[in-house]
């Protein structure tokens, strides 16, 4: 081991301490990650560390290599009297300069994180997706006295300069983008070029700082101030099987030495998850890869390489990963013997998904890990099954007032913390700082807010996050940062955002918002379930009300796109308390109400977008919850028009139908495999009748929901296996929309409830028109050559909903609930105010019907 790296490494320095900590080694008895890495390089240099792919095939770097440019980059910055400077600070204050990284996934990255500890330059995180304003915060909150970007990203970069003031050092790396540079920018491969790779007379210390901001466990962008030698025994691993800090070289280094790991880095380095990834592998030794594509997710590239580059650790951000990768090992087969490890963080992935991916990859393992930016790994556990946690070193629960860690088995919901080896604060806040990082029994944890209870047998069970942030795909978003944005923008008084249900991101953001005074709702789910058509000439768009595309377009300006609601609800009601803080409780309840979307639905006799599909299939769900519900079980019991079917088998047969459509959904091969027959809806029908009714609706709302959220995260163009021919997503909302209102209709019958009919009856007369040939077919009899014109009276008699050509011989008229009624076999013919012109038009009326199978009896003509 050479002199100089030992010397780094043992370097005494004193600086805000962790009192009350006990058990873990002090900073200066603590590893630095400079001395580590080269003393790797010094006893394996001519192995492969890194390894890129690009438009140009395969490029790699040995440790030496790594190394020598590192340090060139640390003579630049050093060059430009950068470094940390010698005063006392407080856990929230930095003495370094500050190194912004504004990249893609690529070797300059970790180079940049590197060669910046090297010259004890505190590096930072950007997010390159942040647009004007919130890249001036973050320059405003770190004030970077360098930036390494890549070279696309400069007009950016140029904008938030101007208006913080700043004049820090940049250096743009080539992307091939030819996006011209500021005329005191600096390439960042002729500044490493210029600079000498011998090893610098700087001494780097485990004390010194790696920042990492977030954007969401304390608002806004925050900076957690990690000391070196804290993450490497917390997030970077350096620790034995039992737990034991690891402190000396020799032995951190003979333990890379005999690493053969391969780890392929898909998460992006600006979030924790890739950068710990990453520098957690090199800690250990291991080769760090990435995939060709490192602006998005590219199943089949990432498992190429994977294959390719005989990985062997695969780290996963939840089901927006997961998914993916198990429909591109259902397409094509891969040779992947050699993947041991599946590391899931900062998002979930769902049980299903789990096991599919187990049974493709049948030699690996799943470890998921849960912590936060501020706390490293707090928990794990490994499998498919969604079972409790088990603790990390340091991780604690707290009781719910913070005052005692609780002891296994105490029933309450507690704080899940982190002790040990833990940041130091947030930069430049001391608030926050204080509210986080507190002393309990006086050990200094932090506490980022999730809640959990501590089990007897010492697992836990998380519960969730205690704030509004709402976790999206691995991204964390601060929702009063999205309602001001939408609050800002004209025609909307009010908004807040709330998470829902996705089984592709684990969470999505909806708004709902307040429409300013004298506007209505527009494009979007309006609390009578209704959805306005804002592509139609008489939009309420055109009257200064913004559509859905008008407030994506303004949260566009001023947000990251995955900041941007997915779906956007309308209401007339306050969002407020009387003390004029924010209800969430309620918009939550709006939410369930007007879930899930708002996207405008197309013209009359198209196709909604599938969002809009989703918005109607659960409001139509909602609609006929409203009327079971409060039913006690003599009223589970009545009779409806269906000859032998009670309230309880009308939802029995919908909570069959549901959950055998998630199954087409989530396992298609299952579902073939296990085919229903149509002979078994009766019977299902009559076992579900047989359940509590309290159990019977839950089970029915959970596979409304879940199916809602499966057809939401379905890849477009997806076709779903069913007992007829595939169907599309939308298609299969479609048919979920129409099914359960005719049921609907048929309970509301029996409880003598007459339903005020909605514009979600455009979706029953589009399948009744679609499906014209094959009532015909149904019959026996030949479809006619020629296409009707049909021409429905919506519920509010707005314009009439049409199919065909207009000049069209044939038609059909007639008002939407009688032709609904009709369609779906729940009137006799002469009971409708529909009518026809010509026989074929005439003969189709007696036939029509919008389900799959045997037509049935026809409801007998009432007196």
């Amino acid at each position: 081991m050479p002199d100089s790296a030992q010397a780094r490494a043992n370097e005494p320095e004193r600086r805000a301490g962790r009192e009350g900590d006990v058990g873990e080694p002090s900073p200066e008895e603590q590893l630095e990650l400079v001395a580590l890495l080269e003393g790797i390089a010094e006893a394996v240099p001519e192995r492969e560390c890194l390894v890129w792919h690009d438009a140009d095939g395969r490029h790699a770097r040995t440790w030496r290599s790594m190394v020598e440019r590192s340090r060139r980059l640390a003579r630049v910055l050093r060059g430009k009297g950068l470094g940390r400077h010698v005063r006392e600070t407080e856990p929230w204050e930095s003495s370094h300069d500050h190194l912004a990284l504004c990249l893609h996934n690529g070797p300059e990255y970790l180079e940049g994180l590197v060669g910046a500890h090297m010259a004890r330059v505190a590096p930072f995180n950007v997010n390159y997706r942040y647009t004007g304003d919130e890249l001036a915060r973050l320059f405003e909150d770190a004030r970077p006295s360098a930036v390494i970007y890549h070279a696309r990203y400069a007009p950016r970069i140029i904008e938030v300069l101007e208006r913080t003031g700043l004049q820090p050092l940049l250096l743009p790396v080539d992307d091939e983008s030819g996006t011209a540079q500021p005329p005191n920018a600096r390439a960042y491969e002729d500044a490493l070029e210029d600079a000498s790779d011998a090893p610098l007379n700087v001494a780097p210390s485990p004390a010194d700082l790696h920042i990492l901001y977030t954007g969401g466990t304390t608002g806004l962008p925050k900076g957690v101030l990690w000391r070196i030698g804290d993450l490497m025994l917390g997030p970077l691993g350096m620790r034995r099987r039992d737990h034991t800090a690891i402190t000396d070289l020799d032995e951190a280094v003979a333990r890379a030495v005999r690493s053969t790991a391969r780890v392929l880095v898909g998460p992006p380095l600006m979030h924790g998850a890739g950068t710990w990834s990453a520098l957690g592998g090199w800690c250990g030794g291991a080769c760090v890869v990435f995939p060709a594509r490192v602006d998005g997710l590219d199943a089949a590239d990432l498992l190429a390489v994977a294959e390719r580059e005989r990985i062997t650790r695969l780290p996963l951000v939840g089901d927006a990963f997961a998914r993916p990768i198990v429909a591109e090992l259902e397409r094509r087969e891969h040779a992947l013997d050699g993947l041991r490890t599946l590391l899931n963080s900062a998002a979930g992935i769902s049980p299903g998904v789990k096991r599919r991916l187990l049974e493709l990859l049948p030699g690996a393992r799943i470890v998921d890990v849960l912590g936060s930016s501020e706390t490293g790994f707090q928990v794990t556990r490994q499998g498919a099954d969604d079972r409790p946690f088990a603790i990390s070193p340091g991780a604690v629960v707290l009781s719910a007032d913070r005052s005692r860690a609780l002891a296994p088995g105490e029933d309450e919901l507690g704080w899940l913390a982190k002790g040990g080896t833990i940041p130091l604060g947030y930069l430049n806040d001391p608030v926050k700082t204080a509210e986080t990082f507190v002393t309990v029994d006086g050990a200094r944890v932090v506490v980022a807010g999730d809640r959990a209870r501590i089990l007897p047998d010492g697992t836990v069970h998380v519960h969730g996050r205690e704030a509004t942030t709402i976790n999206t795909g691995g991204e964390k978003v601060f929702a009063e940062e999205v309602e001001t944005v939408l609050r800002g923008l004209p025609g909307v008084a009010d908004a807040l955002v709330v998470g829902r249900p996705s089984e592709r991101w684990g969470t999505e953001i909806v708004a709902v918002v307040r429409p300013a005074a004298n506007n209505t709702a527009t494009s979007g789910t309006a609390l009578d379930g209704t959805v306005s058509d804002s592509t139609a000439p008489n939009s309420t768009a055109a009257h200064g009300v913004p559509t859905d595309a008008d407030l994506r377009e303004g949260c566009a300006a001023r947000l990251a796109r995955y900041k941007i609601p997915k779906a956007f609800v309308r209401t007339d009601a306050s969002l407020r308390l009387p003390n004029g803080k924010a209800d969430y409780a309620a918009a939550r309840i709006l939410l369930g109400r007007g879930l899930p979307s708002g996207r405008a639905a197309g013209d009359a006799g198209g196709m909604p977008d599938l969002n809009a599909l989703l918005a109607d299939m659960a409001d139509e769900g909602a609609s006929l919850d409203a009327l079971v519900a409060p039913l006690d079980a003599a009223a589970w019991a009545t009779p409806t028009p269906a000859e032998g079917w009670t309230v309880a088998h009308q939802i029995a047969h919908l909570t069959w139908t549901e959950e055998a459509a998630l199954r087409s959904a989530t396992d298609p091969r299952a579902f073939l495999a296990n085919l229903p027959r149509i002979e078994d809806v009766d019977l299902a029908a009559a076992d579900g009748a047989r359940l509590d009714p309290a159990e019977l609706l839950d089970r029915w709302r959970k596979g409304l929901a879940e199916l809602g959220a499966a057809l939401a995260a379905l890849p477009p163009g997806t076709r779903l296996p069913w007992f007829g021919p595939p169907m599309a997503a939308g298609s299969m909302a479609t048919a979920r929309i129409m099914e359960t209102w005719a049921h609907g209709e048929d309970v509301a019958e029996a409880l003598g409830v007459t339903r005020a009919p909605t514009r979600r009856l455009r979706h029953v007369a589009h399948i009744a028109v679609r499906a014209r040939d094959f009532a015909f077919h149904n019959r026996g009899l030949a479809p006619p050559a020629k296409e009707f014109r049909v021409e429905i009276i919506p519920p509010d008699g707005g314009d009439l909903w049409t199919w065909g050509p207009a000049d069209a011989a044939q038609r059909v008229t007639g008002p939407a609930l009688d032709f609904a009624l009709l369609a779906t076999r729940r009137r006799n013919r002469a009971d409708v105010a529909v009518t026809a012109e010509g026989a074929d038009a005439e003969r189709w009326l007696d036939v029509v019907q919008t389900f799959a199978g045997p037509p049935g009896e026809d409801r007998p003509p009432r007196a």
